[in-house]
């Protein structure tokens, strides 16, 4: 385990690959004499990032976003207080594939795109 610290902001790398590069990485920032999860960013085994979260009090807050193992972006999610309130999927050329809306808990609009941007019906599957 290696860890930087900078004034408040701490930063912890629990596992490295074969290969040097950090599994994940996780940001803490000084709260009321304890340390709090802020950030958890995680990468592939080529050094690529794979996902990149934030947090508020413990909870999923923000963005929360998943990249392929070549650097494109695949799936974006919006969180508020824990609670997932948008998601976004791409196809492989960036192009959005899906964008949902939740509230409370409950999906409430469901949009999807052709690979060239066209809306179109969301009975298709989601694009690797």
């Amino acid at each position: 385990m290696t860890s930087v610290s900078f004034a408040q902001i701490l930063e912890v790398t629990d596992a490295l690959y074969e290969n040097g590069y950090p599994k994940s990485i996780k940001t803490y920032k000084e709260s009321t004499n304890k340390y709090e999860l802020v950030r958890e960013t995680q990468w592939h085994k080529n050094g690529q990032q794979k996902e990149q979260a934030t947090y508020r009090n413990g909870q999923r807050n923000g963005k929360w976003i998943k990249w392929n193992e070549n650097g494109q972006k695949r799936v974006e999610e919006h969180y508020k207080e824990g609670e997932l309130i948008k998601s976004i999927e791409y196809w492989s050329n960036g192009e959005k594939f899906r964008e949902k809306f939740f509230l409370d808990g409950n999906l409430i609009q469901d949009i999807c795109w052709d690979s060239y941007g066209k809306e179109q019906d969301c009975k298709q599957s989601p694009p690797n």
